[in-house]
């Protein structure tokens, strides 16, 4: 019976440690959605890095540093996770996520903004607790049109 039980226990934690992995990568969308720069923050490690190809975040200042690089160019950000997929290894991750994007710039003439992208999310277990390490993104779609255009304001 013990080897049955032991079975279960691993297949649930497995659930366990996935289901965390995507709350570590959905915390980080609310965060920026709400420019909470703390939430985002607490879904990095310090020493991860964030490589955004023109820029890099680093996990100690991530939180603070991409909330204000949103908001210089974004008055508004709401993005949906679509599709995920988890691959677990002992106390590693790998994660690619789907997500669409329905942003507002900012600047004299906001435009809405529709995105598609993919986040590339490298994560350690920790102390018990589930952080990117590595993250790279990637655009496969943006179309900018003014906010007239869709028959509403911001």
């Amino acid at each position: 019976m013990t080897d049955a039980t032991d079975g279960l226990d691993q297949r649930v934690q497995r659930m366990l440690d996935e289901q965390a992995v995507r709350d570590v990568v959905v915390r980080y969308f609310v965060g920026v959605d709400r420019r909470d720069a703390d939430l985002v923050g607490s879904a990095y490690h310090p020493d991860a890095v964030d490589d955004r190809g023109h820029h890099q975040f680093v996990g100690a200042t991530a939180g603070p540093d991409i909330v204000a690089s949103n908001a210089k160019s974004m008055t508004s950000t709401r993005h949906h996770v679509t599709s995920q997929l988890v691959e677990l290894d002992g106390d590693t991750a790998r994660c690619e996520t789907y997500c669409q994007g329905v942003h507002v710039t900012a600047g004299d003439t906001p435009r809405r903004m529709l995105t598609a992208s993919r986040y590339f999310d490298e994560l350690e277990k920790r102390d018990g607790e589930w952080r990117v390490v590595r993250r790279r993104s990637e655009m496969d779609y943006m179309r900018l049109s003014s906010l007239e255009d869709e028959g509403r304001g911001r």
